[in-house]
C-alpha cells in the first residue's frame, strides 16, 4: 500500500494498492489513537460483472453489483447497479485473496 496523494473528487481515501488504486482503498485514520480503518472499498471483476464492495468502520457493508463488458467497463451507466445493504462486516480484508472474496462475493448473492 501506498500512502495515496491523487486527488479524486468526492473521495476520501488516503492509501491504496500499489498495482491498481481502484483493487483497494481505504481510509486510514493513522493521526488519532486508537488507529482505526474508517472505511475500507475493494473492486472485483469476473466475467460480466464489477462487485464494489464498500465495508465502514460503523459494522456496514455494501456492495454493488454492474454489468461489465469483457474490458471492464459498465455496459449501461443509466441503469442502476444492483445494490445490497447488511448492518455487519462481511469481510475481513486482512486475510483474504481475490478468490476468496468472489467466493465469498457468490455466496452472499445466492442467498439473495
Amino acid at each position: 500500500m501506498v500512502d495515496w496523494k491523487m486527488k479524486h473528487p468526492g473521495k476520501k481515501y488516503n492509501f491504496c494498492c500499489v498495482n491498481n488504486w481502484q483493487h483497494y482503498r481505504v481510509f486510514y485514520v493513522h493521526w488519532e489513537q486508537p488507529f482505526n480503518i474508517e472505511y475500507e472499498t475493494v473492486i472485483l471483476y469476473e466475467g460480466k460483472h464489477k462487485y464494489e464492495i464498500h465495508q465502514y468502520e460503523t459494522d456496514v457493508t455494501n456492495m454493488l453489483v454492474y454489468k461489465v463488458d469483457p474490458e471492464g467497463r459498465v455496459l449501461d451507466e443509466k441503469v442502476p447497479p444492483l445494490a445490497f445493504s447488511y448492518r455487519k462486516k462481511l469481510f475481513d480484508f486482512s486475510h483474504t485473496n481475490r478468490e476468496k472474496l468472489l467466493h465469498r462475493v457468490r455466496t452472499i448473492l445466492v442467498f439473495q
